[in-house]
């Protein structure tokens, strides 16, 4: 798990190093987090991150890169699907040492393609990811969060006196500069069943806002910019029958899946009773024994005091058969 944070006093007023501290553990639950920190020389900047796993053997990734030459600095919460694309487009080896699928190299890359590319960077990275990256060149903060809004990334804008964001709405409020009112009318949203995620911006306090799916936001002390960076476009599709759609979509949930699989965490798939989050579950496991992988772990919260739920225990069961595409013979991996 993964969890960054950081402030930007576009006044120029240093913050203490204890802002800091107590941003990266804000509402932590467990005891021994791997810390990383990093401030300007003005202590006007800062970019901290927690991270910690319950699986043995892992490196702690750096979640801060620093650009030496250029004096960038990138903190990433990031899965990246396309390592090795961005690597060999960016003209970068992958190290001897630990390459991508042993050791979390997503903060070093998305620095990288950041010096390449800049705000079109985002464009270039696939995966799940909420990062920031401070362009001193520039007197810039750029702020991007994947597509589908899977990494969160909550934000505090004081316009032209302060920036602070974190994973958590918790470690943006440990900052002593951000109000702590609620947002009332984000509460009543989220207690009416069906009102949830209309809003995709607002949180339980009125000064923090999340960063939409799909957006960047560029912070300068002159002002700053939100902007869509990527939109679902229609395209053409050629006719196709039942059974050709159906192949189609088994391979590009392969596709997808195999992408998810890759890296050096182990995965696990939650189950919900439905046939999404079962398929899924069954791909990944059949990718994983293809692969020479252990088994693929999955996981369905349960309610066992009530009746209809109890039958979801066997649908959550261990899968060890090959899955079928629709309409054709076992999948091939």
């Amino acid at each position: 798990m993964k969890s960054i944070c950081g402030y930007w006093a576009l006044d120029g007023a240093p913050v203490p190093d204890a802002t800091l501290a107590a941003m990266r553990v804000a509402g932590l639950r467990t005891n021994a987090p791997e810390l990383q920190a990093w401030r300007n020389a003005e202590g006007s900047l800062g970019f901290g991150s927690a991270w910690w796993s319950p699986q043995h053997g892992l490196s702690a990734p750096a979640c801060i890169a620093v650009h030496r030459q250029s004096g960038c600095v990138a903190i990433a919460d990031a899965r990246l699907d396309n390592p090795a694309e961005l690597r060999a487009a960016l003209d970068l080896p992958a190290p001897d040492h630990a390459p991508d699928r042993s050791t979390d190299h997503a903060a070093q890359l998305i620095l990288h393609a950041w010096l390449r590319w800049g705000e079109d960077c985002v464009e270039r990275i696939d995966g799940d990811f909420a990062f920031a990256v401070h362009d001193p060149r520039q007197r810039m903060l750029f702020l991007a969060r994947d597509r589908m809004g899977t990494c969160p990334l909550y934000i505090h804008h004081a316009p032209r006196r302060l920036l602070v964001f974190g994973s958590t709405s918790k470690a943006v409020l440990a900052h002593p500069d951000v109000p702590d009112d609620l947002n009332e009318a984000r509460i009543a949203d989220f207690l009416v069943p069906g009102m949830e995620a209309i809003d995709f911006t607002s949180t339980f306090h009125t000064r923090i806002q999340r960063l939409p799916p799909r957006h960047s936001l560029r912070l300068s002390p002159a002002g700053h910019e939100l902007r869509q960076y990527w939109h679902l476009q229609p395209v053409a599709a050629p006719p196709r029958s039942d059974d050709e759609w159906a192949e189609a979509l088994a391979a590009v949930m392969e596709d997808t899946v195999r992408r998810s699989l890759a890296g050096p965490y182990r995965v696990g798939g939650m189950l919900s009773g439905g046939l999404d989050s079962t398929s899924l579950a069954v791909i990944a496991s059949d990718l994983g024994h293809a692969a020479g992988g252990g088994r693929f772990d999955s996981f369905s919260a349960i309610d066992s005091s009530r009746g209809a739920y109890v039958d979801k225990r066997a649908r959550a069961a261990p899968h060890t058969g090959r899955h079928k595409r629709p309409g054709g013979p076992p999948a091939r991996h």
